[in-house]
């Protein structure tokens, strides 16, 4: 009887991605660590035993994997080793083919001002694998693994979206390195009030018209970006040139985190657990106030993997969706470290029969291939996908010219007219209502507007 299995994976499976999760049982009461021997390379790395599970992230090579599987215990008689096979076929889901108009996948993509030198904000203690330009292609690389892996895992059928890889190396992503032709760095953190005007969506357009440019508006192309770059004040603890927003072919994050994101494949389960505490004196704490490396490189990949989902279309969901950092931490390591959830629950709000849908909101076509924050592939900014709107507000107020909404997932306003909308964020420095189409509302005691509801539609609910 073997008394080691793997749960997720058959031996002998064929995989079309390669840096795959392994999570297993082993039937030993003493034994607290596995080892692992992969071939080709016969390279060993040892994985915890928490509870008689394990978890593993094995980067296989191109071609068949065989792993060999032990326990590290004292006992007389331990489990028997594990054999167990895995191929990996690139071809399968991932491409080398960079300038192709037909394969839809997704860009790693590193973006910098030009004259600047692509340098990222880290601590002063040197143990974050450097801050240069080939440091942050490095971290790009796992974090684009993990982001395939994830999806992989997270959805049904092992499902999940191709990536451009290395020619000499299909195990490892490609990483586009593109330095920017319009803007200097200065000039690019003013716009729009130093981005805190309308949350860095003047920003965004301006990347995504220099990708467009870049790559000659190929539609096949959906951009994993990092903005190398921006600017902190350890006295005012703002930064300027940092975002997260998503939709249409672009999934746009700051590189202020990146000084706590793995190098190496090796290096993954020791950043997920990584308590050091940030230094808000040198770089930006962005980990919803916890405060740890583990919670930075959580919150902002799972941010990362947020917006690259809005461009592929998907909505803002209780769920996975919501707390997507949580979530891709619990899912490589065996050994979760300490979490707080208020900063999640907070922003997801719960679909109950205490709330009435009191009013739908359809955007104009005239805003069709107009850049917006949830800019996907639709006829409309705001479309209902499946059993779940795209995004639900919360109704603040209504007069007989107006309807206020608030977003908490954006700390958004939206303000709603009879042929218009508007938007601006919710903070005192934004003053400037802005521009986001010409729209109309709708009512389910409308029989003609409920047909239009039930094809796609904004939910607003009001308690």
């Amino acid at each position: 009887m073997t008394l080691i299995s793997i749960l997720n994976h058959p031996n002998e499976s064929v995989l079309g991605y390669s840096l795959v999760r392994l999570v297993g049982k082993v039937l030993s009461g003493s034994a607290q660590t596995l080892t692992i021997i992969q071939d080709p390379g016969n390279k060993k790395t040892k994985w915890e035993i928490k509870g008689g599970y394990f978890k593993a992230l094995i980067l296989l090579k191109e071609g068949a994997n065989h792993l060999k599987l032990l326990c590290d215990t004292d006992e007389e008689k331990s489990p028997p080793p594990l054999q167990w096979t895995l191929t990996y076929d690139s071809s399968l889901i991932n491409t080398t083919e960079y300038t192709s108009r037909n394969i839809q996948r997704v860009r790693p993509v590193y973006v910098y001002c030009r004259d600047h030198d692509g340098s990222f904000h880290t601590m002063k203690d040197g143990k974050t694998g450097g801050n240069d330009l080939s440091a942050a292609i490095r971290k790009m690389q796992i974090a684009a693994l993990l982001l395939q892996t994830f999806c992989a895992e997270a959805l049904k059928s092992q499902k999940t979206f191709a990536l451009e890889v290395d020619k000499t190396d299909s195990s490892l992503p490609h990483v586009t390195v593109l330095q920017l032709k319009h803007w200097k760095r200065e000039d690019l953190a003013s716009l729009s009030n130093d981005w805190e005007q309308d949350g860095g969506f003047a920003g965004y357009n301006a990347l995504l018209s220099e990708l467009n440019e870049y790559d000659q508006n190929n539609s096949s192309v959906v951009y994993f970006a990092i903005l190398g770059g921006s600017f902190y004040n350890p006295v005012t603890k703002k930064t300027r040139m940092a975002t997260a927003l998503g939709g249409g072919k672009l999934g746009l994050f700051a590189d202020v985190a990146l000084h706590t994101y793995p190098s190496s494949v090796d290096e993954i389960v020791a950043c997920w657990q990584d308590s050091r505490r940030v230094d808000v004196n040198q770089v930006r704490d962005d980990s919803c106030g916890r405060g740890t490396f583990w919670a930075n490189f959580a919150t902002c990949l799972g941010a990362s993997m947020h917006e690259v989902g809005h461009c592929f279309g998907c909505p803002h969901t209780p769920g996975v969706f919501t707390g997507v950092s949580k979530c891709m931490n619990n899912t490589c390591s065996i050994n979760e470290s300490s979490l707080n959830n208020e900063c999640f629950s907070s922003r997801i709000q719960q679909d109950s029969s205490s709330l009435k849908d009191a009013h739908y909101y359809v955007i104009g076509p005239d805003v069709i291939n107009r850049s917006s924050f949830e800019n996907v592939r639709g006829k409309e900014w705001l479309e209902r996908h499946g059993d779940r709107p795209f995004a639900t507000f919360t109704e603040q107020s209504r007069n007989e010219e107006e309807i206020m909404l608030f977003d908490s997932g954006r700390n958004m306003l939206l303000r709603l007219t009879m042929t218009m909308v508007h938007w601006k964020m919710n903070n005192p420095e934004a003053v400037t209502w802005n521009f986001l189409g010409n729209g109309y509302p709708l009512f389910l005691s409308n029989p003609d507007h409920k047909k239009i509801i039930e094809a796609h539609c904004c939910v607003i609910r009001n308690d």
